[in-house]
């Protein structure tokens, strides 16, 4: 009965994420130097080599196939994840023990022997080390390559998803698959991934059930690439720079099919798309310049469009939310080349913006912030348009990612323009920055990111940052009177965090005045950050992370260092020593040296 065996599969994937939680809680407690409570039993090892055949054999069981119905939880869903989590506990072990199923399944007449080992294969491979089994995953490929185009769609079907594991963590020993001609040289076999790309891409034409794993594996060829670090130019230029308007073509044909709304082949289409557009080879360059006025008119022409149900009016916003996606992917690689349709995009993402009912703005934001690193000084055309909604999404709070995004992107600014700014939008931005520090409802992250930022803006303008000085102390003094619970550790994470954005915004201060000659504008602030200083210092070792200490003790030294013997006998305590002291004996060799500074500062002073 399908809900027992579903039942069965749960109760042994809930003993894996158990196994697993009690593992990270006791890696958590050892670098907090704590005492270890609970010890996992080792069930999950104890009974993999009886216990993972019978999970497999329910691949096998298969009798017939029919398409499954999208959304629904399965036997074969529960299987791949309960299998996943397996391998992630017991790792290489477990390529041992299913050794035999796959091999004897894989090359099997009958599809559904067949499609279990395939599915196994894909299911387990996340957990194993890849330098442990390269020639074993080399002789997969090789088979795998052949059931792309399989007979039966199931096994193509599973072939697409066990490939996009492939590419996602193993893809450094597939590059390496080589081969003998008949001079018995043996070369790199580029063809064979190229193969591979090739019949992946004629199988985005298939039925949106196997369609939508064959974009996936080729979004997964590009997350290999960089999970697996793999040269970029290398692997560009040899690999896919002679197919790449080919598969650009491909997979934007793809988001236009009628049936595209099914198994999320739209959206697998697109995020393959931007993840290829995001690794375009440098000799394709002049491809993304006429390409971009295919993807724009595209998003000028949705925007128009008069949706007349609530299902239209779904697929138009997501489209646009991609095709935002797709050009700030394009802005990115090219750069100031893009100055020619800035007004265009510009114009198009004030329309999403003012789409109230759109789901687009964070993508549109994001856009937005590579338009500015890309023109620089030539955005500031631009601005007038875009400072509202710029302002307008830092004002939206409880849209976290929209927030973020916001103050990234008026960081961004910031960096860019630099004293260049214009008064009346740089004075906008800080109101509202301070404002909204001010604002204790304001969730508490959302608080750091903008000390982060008023960080930014302080390093980036340097003297001219001493009108806003006069605010310093509230945002210091909201810090100080933090209750944080040091039993729970997404406070002492979350102290951490704010601690280390405080020490940046003082540390961007005093570097950005001494650069104008300004350094005294500091002196006034030092009373209040001493004693936050002694707030870290009197933290107990195991709740103060590193970085915080060597930035603490950095800050002290840049302080010393640019205002010298106005301020030496102030920092000539107890807690300053202690720091100091800390930094010299950590095995950190920074550390050591940032220690040493503030002490050779100190005792060149008092002879």
């Amino acid at each position: 009965m399908e809900n027992v065996i579903l039942q069965a599969i749960e109760f042994w994937s809930t003993i894996c994420e158990e196994e697993i939680s009690i593992s990270e809680e006791n890696e958590k407690i050892k670098e907090f130097g704590g005492e270890i409570e609970q010890v996992s039993k080792g069930y999950i090892s104890t009974v993999s080599e009886t216990l993972l055949p019978e999970i497999c054999n329910l691949f096998v069981k298969q009798t017939d196939f029919s398409e499954e119905e999208e959304g629904v939880w399965n036997i074969e869903k529960a299987t791949i994840v309960c299998l996943t989590i397996f391998s992630t506990i017991i790792g290489d072990q477990i390529f041992t023990i299913l050794a035999n199923f796959i091999n004897d399944n894989l090359i099997s007449d009958e599809w559904n022997k067949k499609d279990a080992a395939i599915l196994t294969l894909g299911s387990i491979i996340e957990g194993v080390e890849t330098d442990n089994f390269p020639e074993i995953i080399q002789n997969a490929t090789k088979i795998l390559s052949q059931y792309l185009t399989d007979n039966n769609i199931k096994v193509r079907h599973s072939t697409n998803f066990t490939f996009s594991q492939l590419f996602t963590y193993h893809l450094r020993p597939i590059l390496e698959i080589t081969t003998t001609d008949n001079n018995s040289n043996v070369n790199k076999n580029e063809l064979l991934i190229k193969q591979i790309v090739q019949e992946l891409l004629n199988s985005l034409s298939n039925e949106p059930y196997v369609a939508s794993n064959s974009a996936w594996a080729l979004q997964s060829l590009m997350i290999g690439k960089n999970e697996c670090q793999i040269d970029e130019e290398s692997f560009s230029m040899n690999f896919f720079s002679d197919m790449f308007i080919q598969i650009i073509e491909k997979l934007f044909e793809t988001t236009e099919r009628e049936d595209a709304d099914e198994y999320n082949l739209r959206c697998y289409a697109y995020e393959a798309l931007i993840s290829i557009l995001n690794n375009t080879p440098k000799n394709c360059f002049n491809i993304l310049v006429e390409l971009i006025e295919p993807f724009l008119s595209k998003l000028e022409n949705s925007l128009k469009i008069e949706v007349l149900s609530k299902k239209e009016e779904i697929i138009l916003l997501q489209t646009q939310g991609y095709l935002c996606g797709i050009i700030q992917s394009v802005i990115s690689q090219l750069q100031n080349e893009i100055l020619d349709y800035s007004g265009r995009i510009v114009q198009c993402l004030i329309l999403v913006f003012n789409n109230k009912h759109s789901n687009s703005h964070e993508e549109a934001m994001m856009c937005i912030n590579s338009l500015i690193s890309a023109l620089k000084l030539d955005f500031s055309n631009f601005l007038p348009k875009i400072h509202d909604y710029i302002i307008g999404g830092i004002q939206s709070y409880h849209e976290i990612k929209l927030c973020t995004l916001s103050l990234t992107t008026t960081t961004n600014l910031f960096r860019n323009f630099k004293k260049q700014f214009p008064n009346e939008y740089k004075n906008n931005y800080i109101e509202i920055l301070i404002t909204s520090i001010n604002n204790p409802k304001i969730n508490r992250d959302i608080h750091t990111s903008m000390i982060e930022t008023f960080a930014d803006i302080a390093i980036s303008l340097e003297g001219d940052f001493e009108p806003y000085l006069e605010y310093i102390s509230s945002i210091l003094k909201q810090q100080l009177e933090l209750n944080i619970d040091f039993k729970i550790e997404k406070d002492v994470h979350f102290l951490a965090r704010r601690r280390n954005s405080i020490l940046d915004l003082y540390t961007a201060m005093i570097q950005g005045f001494n650069r104008d000659k300004m350094g005294h504008l500091f002196l006034d602030l030092i009373p209040d950050l001493l004693i936050f200083i002694q707030q870290i210092a009197n933290t107990p070792d195991e709740d103060r992370f590193d970085n915080i200490l060597i930035t603490t003790v950095q800050l002290i030294a840049d302080i010393l260092l640019i205002l010298n013997k106005k301020v030496i006998h102030l920092f000539r305590t107890n807690y300053v020593s202690q720091l100091v002291k800390e930094c010299i004996t950590a095995d950190d060799k920074e550390m050591n040296q940032v220690g040493l500074k503030v002490l050779k500062i100190f005792k060149k002073n008092f002879k």
